[in-house]
């Protein structure tokens, strides 16, 4: 999708647009003709404002500054939240941090978006793999009931229920994308989340991997870049809402990942197995028949093929040294 020339771009702010996630949604809206505003507090990478995403404007703050967020907001039609100051670890250690820094700031940004009564939708990036819980059936839907056992996952579901609430409440649209497990380039390696990209600098860097548990954990894994396809549709539909779940539709064990990394990377590593995390629910895959019906979005690349891809992209960029 590609605004025509005679249409009026809309500005599309995107929250946390410099990180992993929020590069591949400001990179499609950029590409499909949107004007597109990046706030990141990550000023270290400004720069990919300019090299990765060239046409959107680069706006530096903090999610947690209600100035900040204001100033933000100006103008802004379109509200794409990929920012979240946590991970399912940190949360865990820091409940309280991971209130203040996610649920409280998003309760600023929609006072924010009210007061400044211009925004048609805010698509919020959820956590499909938090907030259902282990007991769900799998794979998962969105109607089946939501049980998160992790702070992450409690918080993210009340951001979710606060984004609707509000938008309920003041006239504009709530887009609830529950991702799955994104992996790709450009996404931060040696950090406690995004195992594919965690393994791949080890195997990099002749480093033993470490599992948690037996490996018999089961994820849906997608590309991050087969989201790129998906944005510009949800800042050019006329009126859409609801929970979407957003991921492969397969499951793969941690035992099923080593044994095509060892393909892929053709590198021979030693691995090692800790104790289980007791939030880990031990199969998490999602349904994504909805996304593909009422969005018309599907992954588009196998998860070998995702694989493969990464490793290559980031061993030619060097992102693994």
């Amino acid at each position: 999708m590609k605004l025509s020339t005679s249409e009026k771009s809309p500005l599309c702010l995107v929250l946390g647009g410099l990180g992993f996630i929020g590069s591949n949604i400001a990179s499609s809206l950029v590409a499909a003709g949107f004007a597109v505003r990046i706030f990141d507090r990550d000023t270290r990478h400004a720069d990919r404002s300019e090299a990765v995403i060239a046409g959107a404007e680069f706006l530096p703050g903090d999610l947690e500054d209600p100035n900040d967020v204001r100033r933000a907001v100006k103008g802004a039609q379109f509200v794409f939240h990929a920012a979240y100051a946590t991970v399912p670890r940190t949360a865990a250690e820091d409940p309280k941090r991971d209130v203040a820094s996610n649920v409280v700031a998003l309760l600023d940004l929609l006072e924010a978006i009210e007061s400044e009564r211009v925004c048609r939708r805010i698509v919020y990036l959820s956590s499909g793999g938090t907030v259902y819980g282990p007991d769900a059936v799998n794979p998962i839907t969105e109607e089946q009931p939501t049980n998160p056992i992790s702070a992450y996952g409690v918080s993210k579901l009340a951001c979710e229920k606060y984004a609707q609430l509000y938008a309920d409440r003041y006239g504009f649209d709530a887009v609830i994308l529950r991702l799955s497990n994104p992996y790709g380039a450009g996404q931060k390696v040696g950090v406690p989340q995004g195992v594919i990209g965690h393994f791949l600098k080890r195997i990099a860097c002749s480093e033993e991997l470490e599992v948690w548990g037996d490996g018999t954990v089961v994820r849906d894994y997608f590309l991050a870049s087969d989201l790129q396809g998906l944005m510009p549709s949800l800042a050019s539909a006329s009126e859409i809402s609801g929970v979407f779940n957003i991921g492969s539709g397969t499951g793969h064990s941690i035992l099923e990942l080593l044994e095509v990394l060892k393909t892929v990377t053709q590198v021979k590593f030693s691995v090692t197995h800790l104790p289980a995390q007791s939030y880990d629910a031990p199969r998490n895959v999602l349904n994504v028949d909805k996304a593909k019906t009422i969005l018309g979005w599907h992954p588009s690349t196998t998860f070998e093929a995702g694989v493969a891809a990464t490793w290559a992209t980031l061993r030619k960029n060097k992102e693994l040294d």
